[in-house]
C-alpha cells in the first residue's frame, strides 16, 4: 500500500533540492551546484523548477480544491519552463530564458550556457502537467491514470541519467552534443516522479481498491521508456566511437597521401637539380622515362624556364598540345623566385601539377602533371572492404574522392586541413562499411529487443495477476452467495407449507373479493370477501362458469374474450385495473375495480381476479365533483375581485403620490408648515406597503392561472436574472452575491414558478438584512443529490425570523419581524408555488441568519 505521506514527503525533498541549488548559484557554492567537479552543474532554471513543483505537490496535499489556485499557478509556471527550454532546442532559437535570473558561471559539459538539458526540460513539462491535473480535476479513472502514468515517466526519464552516472556511461545522461543533466537533477527527478505517481496511485486504490487499473500500463510505459532511452545512450556512445576511429583512420590517409607526395616532391626536386647542372638531352630523357615509370600517378613531365614557361613535354606526350596547354595554364600561376621550392598547383577536378624549381639561366624547374584518382586509389580497396569514404577539396573543389555519389556515405563527417608541399587541401572522411561492419554491435538491437520485451511481459504478468485476483475475489463471493443460497433453500422447504396455510388463509380473511378460474371461465376459488360482495356462498359458484356473476352484455361474450386472449395473448384485462359492475345473487349490480393477472402454473393457465368494491368511493367522488364545481366557481369570483380591487386601489395612490410631490415643492418654497414634512414620509412608506400589498395579492390570484409549463432550466442564470431584476430595491448595493450551482441533467421544472420561488427567497434575504452586520452575504446553492429532484438552499445573515412566528412563517400576511416592512405574504406565496409543483420547503433560522431549504420533484425526460 503506497504511503499517503509520500506526495508530501516529495515535495518537501523536491522544494529542499532547489532551494539548495538556488543558494548554491549565488554564494558561488559549486558543491551545491556540481556535487563533483567533473559532474554537469545543475542549471539554475532547473533549480527553480525543482521548487515549484515541490511547492505545487505540498499545497496539493495540504490545500484544499478552493485554495489550491496558487499551486496549481506554480505547477504551470513549472511545466512553461520546461515547454519553452525545448522549443529552444528544436526551433534553434534564444528567447533569454537561461540567463534571465542568473548569469551562469559553471558552463562544465553545457551546450548553451545557463540552458537546462533537453531530458530535464521534457520531465519538468510532464512534471508540471501532472501535479495540475491532479489538482483541477476531481478524482476519476482518466484523471488517475493520467497522473500515474505521467509521474511514471518522470521516474524512468531520471532513472536512466543516474544509472548513466552510477555506471559512468556518458551518454546514459546527455543527448547528442547538447547539455547534459546532473547527477543530483536525476535524483531530483526520481523523488518527483514518485511523489505524483503516488497521488494517482492512492487515489485510484481509494476509489476501487487492490492495484489500479492503470498499474500495467505504467510499468510497461515506464520500462519501454527507459529501454529507449538506454537503447539511445548505447546508439550514442557507438556513433562517437565509431567517429574517433574514422577519424584515427582519416589521419593515416592524410599521413599517407602527404607522404607519397612528399616522396614524389623530392624525386621531382632532384630531376630539377640535375637539369639545372646542365644534363645532357639524353639523360633529361631518361629520367622522364624513369619518373613516369617509378610514380603511375603522372601523366606528363615538363621543363620550365625561369618565367615558368614550358620548353619540353616528357617523350612520351611530346607531341600532345593538350598536355602542353594545361601545364602552361597551371604553371601562370607559379613563383619561381625561391630556390629550389616545391609546390602543388591545382588544375581542376582530380587534376593538379607538382613544380619543383632549380637555379639556373637554362631551366627555372620541373613540373609534373598528377592525376589524383590514381593517386588516391591506392588508398581505396573495393567499396565492401572500405573502412574509410574521402574526399580531398580545395576552396570547396573537390579534387578526388573514393565513391561514386553522396549516396554511398553515411553518418557524420570528419574534416581536416592538410597541407603537402603547401597546398590548401581539406580531407573530408566517412565511416566506410568494414569501419562500421567492425563496431556493429548485437548490444544496441539487443538492449532494444529485450528491454522492451521484458517492459511488456512484467505488465502483462501484473495485468493477468490482477484479474486473477479479482476472479478468485468474485469466486469467492459467489461461493459465499451459494452456501447462503443453500441454507434459505432449506429454511425455504420448512416455511413453504406455513405459507400455503397462511396464504389461504389471508385469501379467505381479505374484505376484497378473491376468484380464480381456469381456462374455460370455471371458477377454482371463491373467498369469503367474494361471497360477501356477490351474496353467493363459495360452494355455489366454484365449479360454475364465472358469467354468472357478470352483468349483461359483458356475460353473453365473456367466454369470447377469454379465448380470444388465449389465443392471441391480446386483452384489455389482463394485467391491469378496470372499473366494471358486478351482479350480486339479487341481480342488483353495484361498481368494482378489477384487476386480474395471469398465473402460470403446470400443465394449466390460471387467471386471479381481484375485485374491491368502490361504492363508497364512486360516492365521494361525486361529491367531490359537486363540491370542486362549487369551489372552482367561487376561485373565479374571488379571483375576479382582487384583480379588480387591485387596479381601483392603485389609481388613487398614483395621484396620491403625486400630490405628495406637489406638497413637497410647496414646502421648499415656504408656503406651509414644517409640519407637512414630518408626515409626509409615513404617507409615503404607507402608499409603497399598499401598492406592495396589491402587487402580493395580484401574485397569488396568477400563481393558481400559471402555465403548467415545462424546461430543462439554467439555475445558474434565472439566480442572476432574479438579482438583476431586483438591482432597484434598497440595500441591493449592500449585498454580496454567491452562487454554488449543479444543474440536474435531463430533469425539466416548471420555470415561472420556480423563478417566482428564488425571486421572493432572494428578495426576502435583502429586506432583512441586518445593517449591524455590514455587507448582507446571500448565498443560494443548487444541489442534485437526489435524481429528478433539485434542492434549493438560499442562506442569509440576516435579522433572522422571530420566535414567536416559528410554525407561522408560512402563514398569509405572517412577518418574521413585529417591525418589518412587508406585506407578508412572501412566504406565502413561495410556499403555495412549492406545493403546485410538488415540493416542500423548510427553514432554520438564528442570530446569524436564516436558510431556507427548498426540494422540487422535476419529470425525467
Amino acid at each position: 500500500m503506497i504511503d499517503r505521506r509520500l506526495p508530501t514527503i516529495a515535495g518537501l525533498v523536491s522544494i529542499l533540492l532547489g532551494a539548495l541549488v538556488l543558494v548554491g548559484w549565488y554564494t558561488h557554492s559549486e558543491a551545491l551546484i556540481q556535487v563533483h567537479p567533473s559532474f554537469v552543474p545543475m542549471q539554475y532554471n532547473t533549480a527553480l523548477g525543482f521548487f515549484l513543483c515541490g511547492a505545487a505537490i505540498l499545497s496539493l496535499r495540504l490545500l484544499d480544491a478552493k485554495r489550491w489556485m496558487v499551486g496549481g499557478g506554480l505547477a504551470i509556471v513549472a511545466m512553461a519552463i520546461g515547454l519553452l527550454t525545448l522549443i529552444q532546442y528544436v526551433f534553434g532559437r534564444d528567447i533569454g530564458l537561461d540567463q534571465l535570473f542568473m548569469e551562469h558561471y559553471v558552463t562544465v559539459k553545457t551546450s548553451h550556457p545557463g540552458r537546462m538539458a533537453p531530458n530535464t526540460a521534457l520531465c519538468f513539462s510532464l512534471a508540471g502537467g501532472a501535479t495540475w491535473i491532479a489538482g483541477a480535476f476531481a478524482s476519476s479513472a482518466l484523471r488517475n491514470s493520467a497522473v500515474g502514468i505521467l509521474g511514471g515517466l518522470v521516474v524512468a526519464l531520471g532513472v536512466v541519467p543516474f544509472a548513466g552516472y552510477v555506471l559512468d556511461f556518458e551518454s546514459a545522461y546527455g543527448w547528442g552534443h547538447l547539455t547534459r543533466m546532473a547527477v543530483h537533477t536525476s535524483l531530483g527527478f526520481i523523488v518527483v516522479g514518485v511523489g505524483i505517481s503516488a497521488i494517482g496511485w492512492k487515489d485510484s486504490v481509494r476509489a476501487k481498491g487492490g492495484l489500479p487499473a492503470w498499474s500495467p500500463a505504467l510499468l510497461g510505459l515506464a520500462g519501454c521508456t527507459v529501454t529507449l532511452l538506454l537503447w539511445q545512450a548505447i546508439a550514442e556512445s557507438e556513433s562517437r566511437h565509431l567517429r574517433l576511429l574514422a577519424q584515427t583512420e582519416q589521419n593515416r590517409v592524410a599521413e599517407r597521401i602527404s607522404a607519397q607526395l612528399a616522396e614524389e616532391g623530392r624525386a621531382l626536386k632532384r630531376m630539377a637539380l640535375r637539369l639545372a647542372s646542365g644534363t645532357a638531352d639524353a639523360v633529361w630523357q631518361a629520367d622522364v622515362l624513369q619518373y613516369l615509370e617509378d610514380f603511375e600517378s603522372h601523366r606528363w613531365v615538363a621543363s620550365l624556364d625561369p618565367r615558368g614557361n614550358v620548353i619540353d613535354i616528357g617523350p612520351v606526350h611530346r607531341d600532345n598540345e593538350m598536355w602542353r596547354s594545361e601545364a602552361q595554364d597551371a604553371l601562370a600561376r607559379w613563383n619561381s623566385e625561391t630556390e629550389s621550392q616545391v609546390a602543388i598547383l591545382t588544375t581542376g577536378e582530380s587534376s593538379v601539377v607538382l613544380v619543383a624549381s632549380a637555379p639556373g639561366d637554362y631551366l627555372g624547374g620541373v613540373a609534373v602533371g598528377l592525376n589524383l584518382n590514381s593517386l588516391g586509389d591506392t588508398h581505396a580497396p573495393d567499396d565492401e572492404s572500405v573502412r574509410l569514404f574521402f574526399a580531398i577539396l580545395s576552396g570547396g573543389t573537390v579534387l578526388y574522392r573514393n565513391f561514386r555519389s553522396m549516396s554511398h556515405v553515411a553518418g557524420p563527417v570528419n574534416a581536416i586541413p592538410f597541407s603537402p608541399w603547401g597546398a590548401d587541401w581539406e580531407l573530408r572522411a566517412w565511416p566506410g562499411p568494414a569501419l562500421a561492419a567492425e563496431q556493429n554491435s548485437a548490444l544496441e538491437s539487443a538492449t532494444l529487443l529485450m528491454g522492451t520485451t521484458f517492459s511488456l511481459l512484467i505488465a502483462l504478468v501484473l495485468g493477468l495477476m490482477e484479474r486473477s485476483r479479482k476472479y478468485a475475489r468474485q469466486l469467492e463471493v459467489e461461493v459465499g452467495d451459494r452456501k447462503a443460497a443453500e441454507s434459505n433453500l432449506e429454511e425455504s422447504l420448512v416455511t413453504l407449507t406455513r405459507n400455503e396455510a397462511r396464504t389461504k388463509a389471508i385469501v379467505d380473511s381479505s374484505i376484497d373479493g378473491i376468484v380464480t378460474i381456469d381456462g374455460n371461465g370455471t371458477v377454482q376459488t371463491f373467498n369469503r370477501g367474494a361471497a360477501v360482495l356477490f351474496g353467493y356462498a363459495p360452494e355455489e359458484v366454484i365449479g360454475q362458469n364465472v358469467r354468472m356473476i357478470v352483468p349483461s352484455p359483458h356475460r353473453e361474450s365473456h367466454d369470447q374474450y377469454l379465448a380470444n386472449y388465449q389465443r392471441t395473448g391480446i386483452g384489455n384485462v389482463i394485467n391491469r385495473s378496470q372499473e366494471l359492475a358486478g351482479c350480486r345473487k339479487d341481480g342488483s349490480l353495484f361498481p368494482l375495480l378489477l384487476s386480474v393477472s395471469q398465473v402460470d402454473v403446470p400443465d394449466e393457465t390460471l387467471y386471479t381476479g381481484v375485485i374491491h368494491d368502490i361504492t363508497a368511493r364512486k360516492q365521494v367522488e361525486e361529491a367531490l365533483r359537486t363540491t370542486n364545481e362549487e369551489l372552482e366557481k367561487a376561485n373565479i369570483e374571488l379571483d375576479s375581485f382582487v384583480y379588480s380591487a387591485s387596479h381601483d386601489i392603485r389609481a388613487p395612490l398614483r395621484s396620491i403620490v403625486g400630490l405628495m410631490d406637489r406638497c413637497r415643492s410647496a414646502i421648499r418654497k415656504g408656503q406651509y408648515g414644517k409640519l407637512m414634512e414630518t408626515y409626509f414620509p409615513h404617507i409615503d412608506r404607507n402608499v409603497e406597503r399598499l401598492d406592495t400589498l396589491v402587487l402580493d395579492l395580484l401574485a397569488i390570484s396568477r400563481a393558481d392561472r400559471m402555465e403548467d409549463c415545462t424546461e430543462e432550466i439554467d439555475f445558474d442564470r434565472m439566480i442572476q436574472d432574479c438579482f438583476d431584476e431586483l438591482g432597484d430595491m434598497a440595500g441591493t448595493d449592500q449585498v454580496e452575491m454567491e452562487r454554488v450551482v449543479e444543474n440536474p441533467p435531463g430533469v425539466r421544472f416548471e420555470a415561472p414558478r420556480v423563478r417566482q420561488i428564488l425571486n421572493n427567497l432572494i428578495s426576502n434575504a435583502i429586506k432583512y438584512r441586518d445593517p449591524e452586520k455590514g455587507k448582507c452575504r446571500i448565498t443560494v446553492e443548487v444541489a442534485s443529490n437526489n435524481p429528478g429532484h433539485a434542492t434549493i438552499r438560499v442562506r442569509d445573515n440576516g435579522t433572522g425570523i422571530d420566535e414567536s412566528k416559528h410554525g407561522r412563517a408560512f402563514e398569509m400576511f405572517s412577518r418574521g419581524k413585529h417591525h418589518a416592512f412587508g406585506s407578508g405574504l412572501g412566504l406565502y406565496l413561495v410556499k403555495k408555488q412549492v406545493s403546485k409543483i410538488g415540493g416542500s420547503i423548510d427553514y432554520v433560522t438564528g442570530p446569524d441568519g436564516t436558510e431556507f431549504t427548498v426540494d422540487l420533484r422535476g419529470q425525467a425526460e
